[in-house]
């Protein structure tokens, strides 16, 4: 059964708490640990000239007309990490746009990885019958058309206390397992404005409702065979 506009396939795994839920997402396991924060560190600052080696490995790797903004480091006695923020620009769509990027070293040099480009806009979008605030964050794969478009589904879907979704991994499964789920792990999106951040890979655009640990992924071809045929879910696991 499908109801407000669920459609076109998609793929549904919760994460809460103080732990991680690694969804298989057609062969793809969802992030669960994102920044430098969660490392054990000695000490946050460089030494100026370890500084500004970090800063030029850094812009080796970005565009040329990046500036660097934030850089935040973790130092050790025999290793470092460091996360980089570039300055921000404004499109035409009024969309932030900046790169960012993380860098690591044993003993020397810096070692950067490719710059990851960000975008993020706050609008105003309609789900069901709710408007929300929305900061949108979204991907160089995505358009902003395509970002407020999947947002829109993705909360409309969690929201609906009544949605059922099969499970991906057996054609004779029922869905009270997810109904079950859904519930225990559901939570109001009562935050203003809502954090939402959408991300494409090869074969999946993965929508995360942020305040609600909530991942939800929509086929990007769902005609292919790999792909799900219709609305589904996948099982996830808890490690401690």
């Amino acid at each position: 059964m499908t109801r407000h506009g669920i459609s076109g396939g998609s793929l549904v795994c919760f994460g809460i708490g103080l732990v991680f839920a690694l969804a298989v997402l057609l062969g793809v396991a969802v992030p669960g640990v994102g920044h430098a924060g969660m490392r054990k560190c000695e000490d946050h600052f460089l030494d100026a000239d370890d500084d500004m080696r970090l800063r030029a490995a850094a812009l080796k790797v970005l565009p040329k007309l990046a500036h660097l903004d934030e850089v935040g480091a973790c130092r050790n006695p025999r290793s470092a990490y460091a996360w980089i923020s570039t300055k921000r620009g404004t499109s035409i769509e009024r969309v932030q746009q900046w790169y960012e990027l993380t860098c690591s070293r044993k003993a020397q040099p810096w070692q950067c990885d490719p710059p990851e480009f960000k975008q993020l806009i706050t609008v105003s979008l309609r789900a069901g019958d709710v408007t929300h605030q929305i900061t949108l964050r979204f991907d160089q794969q995505t358009s902003l058309e395509r970002a407020k478009l999947l947002a829109v589904r993705a909360l409309t879907i969690y929201a609906d206390p009544t949605a059922r979704l099969p499970s991906c991994l057996s054609d004779d499964s029922k869905d009270e397992h997810w109904l079950t789920l859904h519930w225990q792990y559901r939570h109001p999106v009562e935050s203003n404005p809502v954090h939402v951040s959408v991300s494409r890979n090869e074969k999946i655009d993965t929508v995360s409702l942020d305040d609600v640990s909530v991942d939800i992924g929509f086929p990007v071809a769902p005609e292919e065979p790999a792909a799900p045929s219709g609305p589904c879910w996948n099982e996830f696991v808890i490690v401690a």
